[in-house]
């Protein structure tokens, strides 16, 4: 009891996903990365055991794996200057940029995990999402937007027509060409999803450029609703 009141993480507050079983640990961080629709590159894998970070780094390519020192002393400094756990510096500013996605995280996979098993309790897909009360949202890009865009560009490892790594800075650069720039928010009878989607539409063009969307709030099929903003603005 002494031991677990030290832990400064809560399994209620900060764990969305377990795996607690005798399975090789790159089966648990593969499982993981489904369930969470995470992309290999977004994980870090942690551990004392060399066969297990050996195990993960031939299994998983694209997962950071990071050998601990053999004294549990070393740890804390060791882990303070691995530069995985950095955050990203906005562009231009010199400063790390924290979205509000980024602040609801665990709550918005917890919301992710309980929409899935409603999903698979559900008798038909059809059902499911009539169920969900969806709500979507377009509009134009905003200053408070800006980060979160950019964001998704660098994040969003699946439902893109068109990969591009961008920075706010480059989103703004965009739109003072005449790019349209569009952000998708959407929410549900689970919780608010926040900004998932950014949409890039080149008048010069008249096609869409880029366009990403978050994997789970996709399978949820809020893609349906931004059909009508395909085309460009008149």
């Amino acid at each position: 009891a002494a031991r677990a009141s030290e832990m400064p993480l809560s399994l209620e507050r900060h764990v969305v996903g377990l795996r607690v079983n005798w399975a090789p640990k790159s089966e648990n961080v593969l499982s993981l990365a489904q369930d969470l629709c995470l992309g290999l590159d977004s994980i870090i894998f942690v551990d004392d055991n060399p066969a297990e970070c050996a195990d993960v780094q031939q299994h998983c390519p694209g997962v950071a794996v990071l050998h601990l020192p053999s004294s549990p002393q070393d740890f804390l400094a060791f882990l303070q200057h691995a530069w995985c756990f950095d955050a990203p510096l906005a562009a231009g500013s010199g400063q790390q940029t924290v979205t509000r996605e980024d602040v609801e995280r665990s709550d918005l996979y917890r919301a992710m995990l309980v929409r899935r098993q409603a999903q698979a309790n559900s008798a038909s897909k059809d059902a499911f999402v009539a169920s969900l009360n969806l709500t979507v949202v377009v509009t134009p890009l905003t200053e408070e937007s800006c980060e979160r865009a950019a964001q998704l560009t660098h994040r969003t490892n699946q439902h893109n027509t068109h990969k591009s790594i961008l920075s706010a800075d480059d989103l703004n650069k965009m739109s003072e060409r005449g790019v349209h720039i569009l952000t998708v928010e959407s929410g549900d009878r689970f919780g608010h999803h926040g900004v998932v989607g950014l949409i890039a539409i080149d008048g010069t063009t008249e096609g869409v450029g880029e366009s990403n969307g978050g994997c789970d709030v996709v399978h949820a099929d809020w893609a349906a609703g931004i059909d009508l903003v395909t085309a460009p603005p008149p």
